[in-house]
């Protein structure tokens, strides 16, 4: 529960931070907006003085080009008369609407006094228009281009002074922004990771010492693993042995008696050295490795497996495709043939049809041993479960769940081979691949 408060807080905590700066954001961008259409203006403005000054500049000197003079060009007057024309809207446009919306109250009284000047450029050029016969005072028309390009002059350096103060509000509000986001961000890791860190070095603590609890719990899962690989294969050898001696009793000939002799001979054997390669296994230690022919390894499983494939009527068969010898420990590998050969006679001992084939072949450098039956495969949803510790499919008087972990442990581990489900295979299969000689 207070780890659920803590993490809520500091949710809270980090939200409001970026709800900051959302909202900081937002403002400046809305300022910013504001100050790009006003700087918009402003370069409009200045662009349109500059027009009305050159006007201005031009009608004056039209002006003088009629001093005195009788006959006038039409085509001059109506020159002057739309420069004129120009003039006046240039000044209608600075002085009124949108551009004059955002003018100072000071630029407003400058843009008002022009109109005195515009005006009397407006009743010469009406005389001129007219052919009046007063004379044109050159003095009076100088005097007024003068104070016009005065006003004009004062009003551009006006708006750049306002675009210089505004450049410098734009300057302090960017770094003021830059303050504040480094001050949220030291509220960040002040408020929020730093506690977290904090909170995340106190929780590393407990996993540790949890990981430690696991860690020493394995340890008595392993111990439970192994006791119960002990159990199943002293009951693999126990059947194989109990196997062989009824079939010594059935008055066998001397030569098969023989035979199932030293196999109960070998199978005392392999229960002796059962604990030392059991521990071999757990410890990953090497193992003796010498060449074997996959017809002794076959004969030595068919041997083996004799008395229960005569018990439960299943037919036995065994196909060598390859002349080449496999690496490997003999016992360890008949230990993993007889497990899964062992597997399918529990599979198919209540089937119509009862059959098991073992079969090596040779493919790219390996030997492939298959363990084949006639069972319909492994149903999807276990064949992810079947090589895990502990799970069987038979029920808990015949197994204990640790035959095909530790075949694949054998195999993969120690041998640094192979063994794998073939889903490819119409019946139930089984592959085991190590290195050929």
């Amino acid at each position: 529960m207070e780890k659920e408060s803590l993490i809520k807080s500091y949710k809270n905590r980090y939200r409001f931070a970026l709800l900051s700066l959302a909202i900081i954001a937002i403002v400046i961008q809305i300022y910013l907006q504001l100050h790009f259409r006003s700087t918009e203006i402003n370069g409009e403005v200045i662009n349109l003085s500059g027009r009305q000054r050159m006007l201005s500049q031009k009608v004056t000197k039209e002006i003088f080009l009629f001093e005195n003079r009788i006959e006038k060009e039409t085509a001059e007057i109506q020159q002057l008369l739309n420069d004129f024309e120009l003039l006046s809207a240039t000044h209608q446009r600075l002085s009124s609407g949108d551009l004059n919306a955002l003018n100072s109250k000071s630029i407003s009284e400058k843009y008002s006094s022009l109109d005195q000047y515009l005006n009397r450029f407006e009743n010469i050029v009406s005389c001129i228009k007219s052919s009046c016969q007063d004379n044109i005072e050159l003095d009076s028309v100088n005097k007024i281009s003068e104070e016009f390009l005065k006003i004009m002059d004062s009003i551009v350096f006006e708006y750049e002074a306002i675009n210089r103060k505004s450049i410098q509000r734009i300057s302090l509000i960017e770094f003021s922004l830059l303050l504040f986001t480094l001050f949220i961000l030291w509220l960040e890791a002040r408020l929020i990771f730093s506690p977290l860190v904090g909170l995340f070095k106190k929780y590393l603590k407990v996993a540790h010492s949890q990981r430690q609890t696991l860690v020493e719990n394995s340890g008595l899962v392993e111990v439970g693993r192994q006791n119960a690989y002990l159990i199943h294969e002293i009951k693999n050898m126990m059947a194989i042995i109990m196997g062989s001696t009824r079939l010594v009793r059935s008055n066998l000939s001397p030569e098969k008696a023989e035979k199932h002799l030293a196999v109960i001979h070998e199978t005392s054997q392999r229960l002796v050295d059962l604990i030392d390669s059991t521990r071999r296994i757990s410890k990953k230690q090497k193992v003796g490795v010498e060449e074997i022919e996959p017809a002794k390894l076959f004969e030595q499983v068919r041997l083996f497996c004799e008395y229960f494939l005569k018990e439960y009527s299943i037919h036995f068969k065994t196909i060598i495709n390859t002349d080449k010898k496999l690496s490997g420990n003999i016992s360890q590998i008949t230990q993993v043939i007889l497990n899964l050969v062992n597997n399918s006679k529990h599979a198919i001992n209540k089937l119509d049809e009862k059959w098991i084939v073992l079969e090596a072949n040779e493919k790219d450098g390996k030997i492939l041993i298959s363990v084949t039956d006639s069972g319909n495969g492994i149903p999807v949803e276990l064949r992810e479960k079947i090589f895990e510790a502990f799970f069987s499919t038979k029920t808990d008087s015949d197994g204990t769940g640790v035959g095909l972990d530790v075949c694949k442990e054998i195999i993969e581990d120690v041998h640094n081979g192979k063994l794998y489900y073939n889903a490819d295979s119409k019946n139930t299969q089984f592959i085991i691949e190590l290195s050929a000689t």
